[in-house]
């Protein structure tokens, strides 16, 4: 490892300023990403939809995440936010509810805590 961070950095002095920018800029952005799509609890549960839907604001509000009423599930799935917190719920056939939950942007211990806190108060509700 030290080793690639010696070579990197040998390159990189070579190299003009705007091309070690973007090549900074395009890792900044991959590791977003990356972090974004690992920071997520899910749960499939056998309810309907409507159902999770309430189950979710409850455990929401419970938790301080303010979410209102006009967010209201459509056919086959129901995206709510409140502050930091999204939940997506996904209806699959046989009365099954996919339930997806994030919290903050970035994949770090204290949001993944969070995610799970709050999937776990959601099927509570169910």
């Amino acid at each position: 490892m030290r080793l690639l961070t010696l070579l990197a950095c040998c390159l990189f002095s070579c190299l003009p300023s705007c091309v070690v920018a973007a090549i900074a800029a395009v890792g900044a952005a991959a590791y977003g990403a990356v972090s974004y799509n690992g920071n997520e609890a899910s749960t499939t549960v056998q309810t309907d939809l409507a159902a999770a839907t309430t189950a979710a604001k409850k455990a929401m509000r419970e938790l301080s995440f303010a979410v209102d009423d006009t967010q209201q599930p459509g056919t086959t799935e129901c995206t709510l936010t409140g502050g930091e917190a999204k939940v997506i719920l996904e209806r699959h056939p046989g009365e099954v509810t996919k339930i997806r939950v994030r919290v903050g942007t970035f994949d770090t211990e204290d949001n993944r805590r969070r995610s799970g806190l709050l999937l776990e108060k959601i099927r509570a509700h169910l």
